[in-house]
C-alpha cells in the first residue's frame, strides 16, 4: 500500500466515523434506530483496529513503542470503567493519522461536519425531523435537527474556526461576515445565548488578528517568552477559574449568582457535581439525568472530563493542550494559539474539549504528541514522519 492511498484510507476512516457520531447527536436518531446507527460505527471503528494492526503486524516491539502501548491500555481500561470507548478510539485515530499533516487533516473532517450540519438543518426545516421544541423560562427554542439547541452553535463556532485555520494566509475576509450572520441565524431559531456570545466573541477574536497579524509590533509581542509562558500554563488557569467561579457561586457572590443565570445554571449543576461525585482513576459511567430525565449534567469540559474519564486522561489532556500551545508559539503559529485559546474558553460552557467529532483539533493535537511517541515504530517502516506542518 502506498503512502498516499494509505493517508487517504486513514483519514476516510476517521471522517465516516466522526459523521456517524454527529448523526447520533442529531434527531435523526428519532427516525432511525440508535441501535442501527451505534452497529454502523462500531463497524467502523472495528475496520480502525484492524488497520492499525496490520500495520504492525511486521513491527519489532521495542521500548520507543511503550509510550503507544500506554495510551491503548489506558484507552481501555477507561472504556472498561466508564463505559465508554471514546479515548480508545482517540488514541486508534491518533495512530492511524500520523502521517497525515495538519491541512490532510483539517480540510476533510471540515467537509464532514459542514455535511452533517447541512444535512440535519435541512431535514429539520423541511419537517422530515420530528422539530422537537425546549422551553426556556417561557421561551420556546428549536434545536434545529440537532439534540439540543445549543449543539447547532456549537458546530458553527467549530467551523469558523477551521475555515479561520484554513485561510490564515488569505486576505479575503468575507468569509467572517458570512459566519457571523450564520451564527445569527441559528440563534434565531435555538435561542442558544451562551454559544452565540462565544461565536460573538470568536469573531472579535478573528477579526482583531485579522487586522493586526502583519505588524511589527504583534509579531514581536506574540514570539515573546511572556507569551510561551502564558500558553504553557493557560489550561490550567482556566481550570482553576472553573473552580473559582463555582465556589464563588457556592458563597452566593451576586456576580457569581448572576453569571449562573447567564450561563441557565451551569455553576449550580457543576457546585452540585464538586459536592456529589468523586473523581476517579479511570472514569466512571455516570448518568447525568434524574429518574424523572431531567438534565443534571456539567457542561463544563474540565469537570465533565474529569469525572467520566478520570484524572489520568484529565491531566493528560491539560498538558497536551500546553504542550501544542508552546509548540504554537515556537514556530510562530500565532493562528493556532488563538484557535486553541477560544477552544479552552469554550470549554468552560460547553463538553468538547476532547470530543473529536466537533473539535477535531484535538486530532491534530494527538498528531504532535504522537510524533513524539511513534517516530521510532515509522522509522521501521521507512516512513519519514511529516506530523502536523
Amino acid at each position: 500500500m502506498t503512502s498516499y492511498s494509505r493517508k487517504n484510507g486513514a483519514i476516510i476512516l476517521c471522517a465516516a466515523y466522526c459523521f456517524i457520531e454527529v448523526l447520533l447527536s442529531t434527531e435523526l436518531i428519532y427516525l432511525v434506530p440508535m441501535q442501527l446507527l451505534s452497529f454502523l460505527k462500531y463497524c467502523v471503528a472495528a475496520v480502525m483496529a484492524v488497520y492499525v494492526l496490520f500495520e504492525q503486524r511486521n513491527v519489532k516491539l521495542n521500548r520507543h513503542h511503550l509510550p503507544v502501548m500506554l495510551c491503548f491500555a489506558l484507552g481501555a481500561l477507561v472504556t472498561l470503567f466508564a463505559r465508554s470507548p471514546h479515548i480508545l478510539i482517540l488514541v486508534f485515530m491518533v495512530v492511524l493519522l500520523r502521517d497525515c499533516t495538519f491541512d490532510e487533516v483539517l480540510k476533510p473532517m471540515f467537509y464532514m461536519l459542514w455535511a452533517a450540519f447541512i444535512f440535519t438543518v435541512f431535514m429539520s426545516l423541511l419537517d422530515l425531523y420530528p422539530n422537537i421544541e425546549y422551553e426556556r423560562n417561557g421561551e420556546w427554542r428549536f434545536a434545529l435537527g440537532f439534540g439540543t439547541p445549543t449543539l447547532g452553535q456549537s458546530v458553527v463556532l467549530f467551523l469558523f474556526l477551521t475555515k479561520f485555520y484554513l485561510s490564515r494566509n488569505s486576505k479575503n475576509v468575507a468569509w467572517i461576515v458570512f459566519y457571523l450572520l450564520l451564527s445569527v441565524v441559528v440563534y434565531i431559531f435555538t435561542a442558544a445565548r451562551t454559544g452565540f456570545y462565544l461565536s460573538l466573541a470568536a469573531v472579535v477574536f478573528i477579526a482583531a488578528y485579522k487586522l493586526l497579524s502583519g505588524r511589527a509590533t504583534f509579531k514581536k509581542l506574540s514570539s515573546s517568552f511572556a507569551v510561551a509562558l502564558i500558553s504553557a500554563v493557560l489550561p490550567f488557569a482556566f481550570l482553576l477559574l472553573t473552580l473559582l467561579l463555582t465556589k464563588l457561586y457556592e458563597a452566593g457572590v451576586p456576580f457569581a449568582v448572576k453569571l449562573n443565570a447567564l450561563l441557565s445554571t451551569r455553576l449550580l449543576l457543576q457546585m452540585n457535581a464538586i459536592n456529589e461525585r468523586a473523581v476517579t482513576l479511570f472514569g466512571q459511567n455516570i448518568v447525568w439525568f434524574t429518574s424523572e430525565g431531567i438534565y443534571i449534567g456539567i457542561d463544563n469540559s474540565y469537570l465533565y472530563h474529569l469525572y467520566n474519564y478520570g484524572l489520568i486522561v484529565f491531566f493528560g489532556a491539560m498538558l497536551a493542550y500546553s504542550y501544542m500551545l508552546v509548540g504554537a508559539w515556537r514556530r510562530g503559529d500565532s493562528c493556532m494559539i488563538l484557535i486553541f485559546v477560544i477552544i479552552l474558553i469554550d470549554a468552560m460552557v460547553e463538553p468538547y474539549m476532547l470530543d473529536f467529532k466537533y473539535n477535531y483539533f484535538i486530532l491534530c493535537i494527538g498528531g504532535y504528541v504522537r510524533r513524539r511517541l511513534c517516530q521510532n515504530s515509522m522509522a521501521v517502516r521507512g516512513v519519514r514522519p511529516q506530523g502536523v506542518q
